[in-house]
């Protein structure tokens, strides 16, 4: 019953992704997955029906149950699905803006940030994969297998779990939060200066509306004088 499960989800994410792998590959796949648990196996293959747009490969699979060591070739796939996942949850930045792009970040991965700034910003990606997305993940792919394989960006640089996009920019304030400088302590001799301060500005604002009472007040007398309602 076990390998059925996991079969039947293998054959979902294949049709999902209009593809029809070989009978050999399907067995081949199950064979080599089941050892590792089908519970976790079929977990796995749910959690990339969410978002994967080609059949995975076993190394993919695994790599999704934190079972493998993966390649390069992998780990480049990996980074353009991180990509995209981000391009769906956040859409194109503000000018200005730069809690999203922290956000952004911390959301799909150091190596995946690194393609994306070498690939012309994150609003350059989001135009480049509205155009043409096919050629935009095979370009992604070939820049980050690249990267990886030369060392401009390290391996495992993905997140063990693409977190939302309001977790993610609940942990970019809540970082900057971290790194703003403390307030400085107020002394004893400045607490008391401040507080006779805001005490003389009470009583002056007192005085100025009191003031302002008599002022009235005598207008309204000199109205009355000269007979005016």
């Amino acid at each position: 019953m076990e390998r059925l499960d996991v079969m039947m989800r293998l054959a979902a994410l294949a049709e999902q992704c209009g593809e029809k792998p070989s009978d050999f590959r399907l067995e081949f796949t199950v064979k080599t997955l089941m050892p590792l648990g089908a519970d976790k196996v079929c977990e796995a293959l749910e959690r990339l029906m969410q978002s994967a747009r080609r059949f995975p490969t076993v190394a993919e699979i695994k790599a999704e149950m934190g079972e493998a060591d993966l390649t390069p070739d992998d780990e480049a796939r990996m980074i353009v699905e991180s990509i995209m996942k981000g391009v769906r949850q956040f859409g194109e930045v503000p000018p200005g803006n730069q809690r999203t792009p922290e956000a952004i970040r911390l959301a799909i991965g150091d190596g995946a940030w690194e393609v994306v700034c070498r690939s012309g910003g994150w609003n350059a990606v989001i135009e480049r994969a509205g155009e043409n997305e096919m050629a935009f993940r095979a370009q992604v792919r070939d820049l980050a297998s690249a990267y990886l394989r030369t060392g401009v960006i390290e391996r495992g640089t993905l997140p063990d779990k693409i977190p939302s996009a309001y977790q993610a920019l609940t942990e970019a304030n809540r970082q900057h939060a971290l790194a703003l400088p403390e307030a400085p302590q107020m002394s004893p001799e400045g607490r008391l200066l401040l507080e006779a301060k805001i005490a003389d500005l009470k009583r002056e604002r007192s005085e100025i509306i009191a003031a302002s009472e008599r002022a009235i007040e005598v207008a309204k007398e000199t109205l009355r004088a000269k007979g005016s309602p």
